[in-house]
């Protein structure tokens, strides 16, 4: 799904299964963990996460959000689909907003 992206981490990504974008995906696989990459600078660790919600949901959506040290309270970014074309924007949008904040 974002194989073309250039993340520019060399912190984990964690992505358990690939993203089914067929027609009939298998939602037993879309759970709360779908994507993750971090980036650590300067004592400053910002965290771009995709899950699908309700996990394992037909009816569920993938949300994307920037985290910055672990305050899952207060996102930077936060937005949901369920297009993966959308996502996948998303995704660019989120890479470069954190690209800007460890200049």
């Amino acid at each position: 799904m974002f194989e073309d992206i250039n993340f520019n981490s060399k912190e984990y990504i964690y992505n358990p299964y690939p993203i089914d974008q067929g027609e009939n995906p298998d939602y037993q696989l879309y759970d709360e963990d779908v994507f993750q990459v971090n980036y650590n600078v300067d004592n400053t660790r910002y965290t771009i996460d995709v899950g699908w919600y309700p996990a394992f949901s037909p009816e569920g959506s993938f949300r994307i959000v920037i985290v910055k040290n672990c305050d899952w309270e207060n996102f930077l970014y936060n937005k949901s689909t369920r297009d993966y074309k959308q996502l996948h924007k998303y995704m660019e949008e989120c890479v470069e907003i954190v690209r800007r904040l460890i200049k």
